[in-house]
């Protein structure tokens, strides 16, 4: 496959990725360099040079235990989890595991630009974690990147354990810059095959669900349910007429339609 193919194709994905982290960090915290955003009491007599000057004369007339207001300094923390959960069945052979391969690579590099952690699952009909130091989520973005070169791939499919295993190390609603990042390209064979309880979980905890399914027909229904639910971006990535992979966002309906002048070279190609 061509490098520059690759590249292209990843950024597609991290365009939209990368929109959606940044719309979904809504926390900040109190940080004496931070920006002005709103008023509290005053705690001590430290924060004197953000005094409101109005409150501030009013208090000298009449002095009280009631201290004047101050600005309250924020400033926005990056931070968050993303889990990438990439499918290594046997389906997935061959040029869709390197591909898969460097989508995870691109990711945990965004990863390492917003200062998330970041969890790493490979599955097939089992699950299998990625533990750093005993964590599941982590900084350590180049044990990540070793462990997402591997392209062996065997097995059937099961998202039901993949997801647990990645839910189960969220915390709870406090921070809402959650991802799983979901690439397969079937449909789930063994295990819960709605993944109710992971649907339900997700939902409760604020996690966003993107899905990438390697496919160019027969789009799980399953992974459309998982992505409207928690309000994750859904990609579909096919063989393209040169023989590389290509990817475009998923339509709003379940059926994706290929290009007219595309559709004849892929079925010759016998594509999933």
């Amino acid at each position: 496959m061509d490098n520059s193919e690759i590249a292209q194709n990843v950024q597609i994905v991290m365009k939209v990725l990368d929109g959606n982290i940044q719309r979904s960090i809504a926390k900040r915290g109190t940080h004496p360099g931070g920006s002005p955003r709103r008023y509290k009491r005053m705690n001590s007599f430290y924060e004197i040079e953000d005094v409101d000057p109005m409150d501030a004369t009013i208090w000298t007339k009449n002095i009280s235990p009631q201290l004047p207001r101050v600005h309250q300094r924020e400033k926005e923390t990056m931070g968050g989890e993303i889990a990438i959960l990439r499918d290594i069945s046997t389906s997935m052979m061959g040029v869709y595991s390197e591909w898969s391969s460097s989508v995870v690579r691109a990711v945990v590099e965004l990863a390492r630009q917003k200062r998330m952690r970041v969890g790493y699952i490979e599955f097939n009909h089992k699950s299998f974690k990625t533990i750093v130091e005993e964590k599941f989520f982590t900084k350590e973005y180049e044990t990540i990147l070793d462990s997402s070169t591997k392209t062996e791939c065997s097995g059937n499919t099961n998202y039901e354990e993949a997801l647990r295993d990645a839910i189960s190390d969220f915390k709870g609603r406090g921070l809402r810059n959650k991802h799983i990042l979901f690439i397969t390209d079937g449909i789930p064979t063994s295990g819960d095959t709605e993944v109710r309880k992971e649907r339900q979980r997700a939902k409760k905890l604020g996690i966003c669900i993107h899905s990438i399914f390697i496919g160019s027909k027969n789009f799980p229904i399953i992974l459309n349910t998982i992505s409207k639910e928690t309000y994750g971006s859904q990609f579909v990535a096919y063989r393209a007429q040169n023989g590389n992979i290509r990817i475009e966002r998923k339509e709003s309906s379940i059926a994706f339609h290929r290009p007219t002048n595309q559709r004849q070279t892929e079925d010759l190609l016998n594509f999933i």
